[in-house]
């Protein structure tokens, strides 16, 4: 789709995909008085944040050979495989056991989870709320993290956690659980480059120990985060996943775990790395700024979507109205508890 009409730009950009049937992905081109904007969208069964950086840079391939030669015609990609029922034979037993064991302990004792005070149901259009960092405030953090020993993500884990207790009135009695994603991609280094959702999620939950100040949050997060890493992230998660499915899938209860699910305010953080600038040089033209947007949740679920480009950051969480303020404000206040200023030269 090309158009030159702001509306109809809009409207595409707040639409959502049917993954069910017609066009899994889906191109608008605004040829507006300010520049060219390009949105790519893609269902979540067509690729997930990773999946969505090959799609990027497949087109800008594209664009870049048919710039020299009109007459080329793209070749459909190769097979190889998609699979992730690939990657889990190569997971030690001993391993699935032990995570399903401390997953199960870390999410029933405390039983009581902080949750966020969002809405029970989604009413309205639905919307985005985004937040930017520039590559100065990025390059900060960057600083503050080396000296910590913490990556970004780390400390972003961390704001979101110090957000939630903030925003949520925590007690300290109840659990801090937040979700995130992985990347199964480091797992198949010979198809990295496939364009699939594989995707996990992993369970970095603090419970009680939030810690009195950010330096302490970071520390315990980057505790609980090397752990993690020490024991194959995200894959056991998607063995309690393809059981859980199997399960619904014959019925058992399934109406039951849909009702509990929807009334879980759940967070999910979702880091989708930097988009590399070379790679979406369309011809030569690297856009001025890219981010990548999450795919719309119902209340009272919330997915938060980090990217990166050319050194800046943006935070951004797709939702409908009723929710737009509330989830607005739980965004300023992860970049509040973000270390910065504190740590800025005088």
């Amino acid at each position: 789709m090309i158009t030159d009409d702001g509306g109809a730009y809009a409207r595409f950009r707040h639409s959502g995909l049917d993954a069910t049937r017609g066009a899994q992905v889906a191109l608008c081109l605004w040829r507006g008085g300010g520049g060219d904007r390009l949105l790519i969208k893609i269902t979540h069964q067509v690729g997930d944040g990773g999946g969505l950086h090959m799609i990027a840079a497949r087109l800008s391939d594209i664009y870049a050979t048919l710039h020299r030669e009109p007459e080329y015609r793209p070749q459909p990609a190769g097979e190889t495989s998609r699979d992730v029922m690939e990657l889990l034979p190569r997971v030690p037993w001993p391993t699935i056991l032990w995570t399903f064991v401390r997953f199960i302990a870390s999410r029933w004792f405390p039983q009581r989870t902080c949750m966020l005070p969002l809405p029970d149901s989604s009413v309205g259009a639905w919307c985005f709320v985004e937040r930017h960092l520039p590559a100065s405030r990025v390059s900060l953090l960057s600083a503050y993290g080396r000296a910590q020993d913490a990556t970004l993500n780390d400390m972003f884990v961390a704001a979101a956690y110090r957000a939630l207790a903030s925003r949520a009135t925590w007690d300290g009695t109840s659990s801090l659980r937040i979700l995130i994603t992985v990347d199964l991609r480091r797992y198949l280094a010979r198809s990295c480059e496939a364009v699939a959702n594989l995707s996990a999620m992993d369970c970095p939950y603090l419970g009680r120990t939030l810690g009195g100040s950010v330096d302490e949050t970071i520390a315990n997060v980057r505790t609980v985060m090397h752990r993690r890493k020490q024991n194959w992230p995200g894959l056991a998660m998607v063995w309690l996943t393809y059981l859980g499915v199997r399960l619904e899938r014959h019925g058992r209860h399934a109406a039951d775990r849909r009702h509990r699910n929807s009334r879980f305010r759940k967070i999910t953080l979702s880091n989708t790395g930097p988009i590399d600038k070379a790679r979406v040089a369309f011809a030569g033209r690297p856009p001025v700024s890219a981010c990548i947007l999450p795919p719309f949740r119902t209340l009272p679920g919330l997915l938060i979507c980090l990217s990166g480009y050319d050194g800046s950051l943006t935070l951004s969480a797709g939702t409908s109205e009723n929710g737009e303020a509330l989830i607005g404000g739980f965004l300023d206040a992860m970049l509040s508890e973000l270390p910065v200023e504190q740590f800025a030269p005088a």
